[in-house]
């Protein structure tokens, strides 16, 4: 959670580009109350109808990259170190298509 939020303020005033937490375990206050606790300045958002099904794998976390059109650029499974050059080249790159 560290680097996607160092990450997040990489692009600070950058309209072209949102990063969002989702709570999918259904306990919002604990995950607003954690982001809190780390100083994190991602926000969080709770779920009101349900994911479609099987759009994220049984696993947490997952990290989900959407394009502009909604389709799935990409998505990983577990911890990620976002602070890499490459993850930022990545998400600009996206961001020009």
């Amino acid at each position: 959670m560290p680097y996607i939020d160092k990450l997040m303020k990489s692009f600070v005033g950058d309209s072209r580009i949102v990063f969002l937490t989702v709570d999918v375990e259904n306990d919002f206050p604990s995950s607003v109350a954690y982001m809190k606790k780390k100083n994190f300045g991602l926000p969080v958002y709770a779920i009101k109808s349900g994911l479609p099904q099987g759009f994220l794998p049984n696993a947490i976390p997952v990290t989900v990259i959407l394009k502009k059109n909604g389709d799935i650029a990409t998505m990983e499974v577990g911890a990620v170190n976002y602070s890499k050059p490459v993850v930022k080249k990545a998400l600009e790159q996206l961001i020009k298509e």
